[in-house]
């Protein structure tokens, strides 16, 4: 059975990835995607079995018959790319990629909720600034909720944020509600018959 080049879990538990170019494991290691040299210094048996899965493709036969007249043919070597490290495989550059997004989806709306509820508390700025950040901290927030139903993280945090970015809207609503009517009852103050309350306010003579 042929042991053909490929990335494989290092053996020696150092990296998440290592390179075996078809007959020996090789210096070229990869950690979330990121290939580097970590050089053998006490290889592993490649003939030996291997715990995982995906190393047992890399596993040789049995031993041949002693009896037999020849010695087995060796498996041709495959070397590493002269220009540097073998690429690291795709699919771990991706899913390392996608682990990062989901991270920042939901750190990014945890932050701008946070930033959202200190404006919105403060009157005239909390609805210039507040509310738009309050809106995109829900939408961060419901975005990174979908995508960690797939890989597991940034829940909490994408909840945190739309729950802030929720209340930065609600005090908002409420600042602009009470400014409304504070506009109302001084356009009633200062209407016709507004000049005798100030008067009667100022004489203390209104009850």
């Amino acid at each position: 059975m042929e042991n053909p080049a490929a990335w494989h879990p290092d053996p020696l538990g150092r990296h998440e990835l290592r390179y075996w170019d078809g007959q020996l494991w090789t210096e070229h290691v990869s950690d979330g995607g990121v290939t580097a040299v970590d050089p053998i210094d006490e290889g592993p048996d490649p003939t030996s079995d291997v715990t995982s899965d995906a190393t047992s493709d890399v596993t040789s036969d049995a031993a041949p018959d002693s009896t037999a007249g020849s010695t087995p043919q060796q498996q041709p070597a495959v070397s590493t790319p002269a220009t540097g490290s073998p690429a690291p495989p795709v699919a771990q550059v991706a899913a390392a990629a996608a682990t990062q997004a989901v991270n920042r989806i939901a750190t990014t709306a945890l932050v701008v909720g946070i930033l959202a509820l200190i404006f919105a508390i403060i009157p005239v700025v909390g609805v210039i600034v507040g509310s738009p950040l309050g809106l995109f901290a829900i939408i961060a927030g419901a975005i990174g909720l979908i995508v960690s139903k797939k890989s597991g993280k940034g829940r909490g945090a994408s909840i945190a944020g739309l729950i802030l970015g929720g209340l930065a809207l609600i005090v908002v609503v409420v600042w602009v509600v009470v400014f409304n009517r504070l506009t109302q009852d001084w356009q009633n103050l200062m209407g016709p018959g507004g000049e005798n309350i100030l008067e009667q306010i100022f004489t203390g003579t209104l009850l």
